[in-house]
C-alpha cells in the first residue's frame, strides 16, 4: 500500500547511492537519502517497503504514525523505523516541516532498529547536539565520491549513526530513571578499580551505596552495563592483562595479585573474557 501527496511548493533534495554487488553482503547500505521542505498538505503512508528510514527534522514539526503510537517529531529529534510495517507521517501543523532522510537496508539494519526501538518507537532528543548534521553532509561527500571502499565506508557511517542513536536512547533512559543515584554508582564503580585485588562482596557494595542488595544490582546494570560481578571481573582482568604483558610474574602469582586465589578460575575467566588463555595472551606478539 502506498499513498502519498507532495503539495505544491515542496522543496526536495534527494540522492539516490547506485550500490555495487558488494552491497548484499555489507551490515548497512544507503540507497537514498535527502532533504526536505514540505508544506501543511504533505503526507506519505505506506506498508511494506524492504527498507528502514531516519528522520532527523531540522525545523517545524512532523507527526509519525507508526505501530501502535503517533508520535511528533519535533525539531533536532530522530526516529528510525523499519517500512516493512505500517507507517503514516506528515508535516504536523500548519507550518511547514523541514526534515533530513535516509532510507537504508543490510543484513543488521532490521536488528539495529529493533535494538533502538525496543517495541516501540524511540524518539531522540538531540537539541543538545545539533552537529548530527554533519552525517548528511558526509553523506553528500561519499554520494560523489568514486572511491573503490564507498560502500564500506558507508557501511561504516551508518553503523556509527546507529550505535551513537542506541548509545544515546540508553543513556537517556538511564539518566531518567537512575540520574539521583549516579554518584553512588560512580563510587562504587571506583571503590571496586581500586580494591579489586581482595574479595569484595555485593552486600559491601551496596552498604557503600547506602541501597539494599537487589536494588543495587539493577541499577548498577542499568547505568554501567555490566552486573558488579562482570564490572569487577574485567577490572581485574585489565590488570592481569597488563601484568602479563609487562611483567615476569607467573601466571599463578598474577592470579593472586588481581584478586583469584584458585588460578584454575583465574584462568577460567581470563579465557572466558578474552578468548584466549593467559599463557597465550602472553605469547602472542603485539605488532
Amino acid at each position: 500500500m502506498l499513498r502519498y501527496y507532495f503539495g505544491t511548493d515542496s522543496v526536495m533534495e534527494s540522492y539516490s547511492i547506485i550500490n555495487r554487488q558488494i552491497t548484499a553482503k555489507l551490515p548497512f547500505f544507503v540507497t537514498e537519502f535527502g532533504k526536505y521542505d514540505c508544506p501543511s498538505e504533505y503526507f506519505t503512508e505506506r506498508d511494506g517497503l524492504s527498507s528502514c528510514l531516519l528522520f532527523y527534522t531540522l525545523d517545524g514539526q512532523g507527526l509519525l504514525r507508526y505501530g501502535k503510537g503517533e508520535y511528533l517529531l519535533s525539531r533536532h529529534r530522530v526516529a528510525v523505523i523499519n517500512c516493512r510495517n505500517y507507517q503514516y507521517y506528515s508535516t504536523a501543523s500548519n507550518g511547514r516541516w523541514q526534515f533530513i532522510w535516509i532510507h537504508f537496508d543490510g543484513k543488521c539494519a532490521e536488528d539495529m532498529v529493533d535494538i533502538l526501538n525496543e517495541g516501540a518507537l524511540s524518539v531522540l532528543d538531540f537539541s543538545n547536539r545539533p552537529d548530527f548534521y554533519y552525517y548528511f553532509e558526509k553523506l553528500q561527500k561519499l554520494e560523489q565520491s568514486m572511491d573503490k571502499n564507498r560502500e564500506l565506508v558507508l557501511s561504516n557511517l551508518m553503523n556509527d549513526i546507529l550505535s551513537e542513536l542506541i548509545q544515546h536512547h540508553q543513556h537517556s533512559i538511564s539518566e531518567q530513571r537512575y540520574a539521583e543515584h549516579f554518584p553512588r554508582i560512580e563510587y562504587a564503580a571506583a571503590y571496586m578499580m581500586k580494591n579489586y585485588s581482595r574479595k569484595i562482596t555485593i552486600d559491601e557494595l551496596a552498604g557503600l551505596c547506602n541501597l539494599s542488595k537487589y536494588y543495587f544490582i539493577r541499577i548498577f546494570q542499568c547505568v554501567t552495563g555490566d552486573t558488579p560481578y562482570t564490572f569487577l571481573t574485567l577490572c581485574r582482568l585489565k590488570q592481569a592483562k597488563k601484568l602479563l604483558l609487562e611483567s615476569n610474574a607467573s601466571v599463578g602469582e598474577i592470579a593472586c595479585i588481581v584478586g583469584y586465589p584458585d588460578v584454575k578460575n583465574f584462568i577460567a575467566a581470563f579465557k572466558k573474557h578474552v578468548g584466549v588463555t593467559p599463557l597465550q595472551f602472553r605469547k602472542t606478539p603485539r605488532l
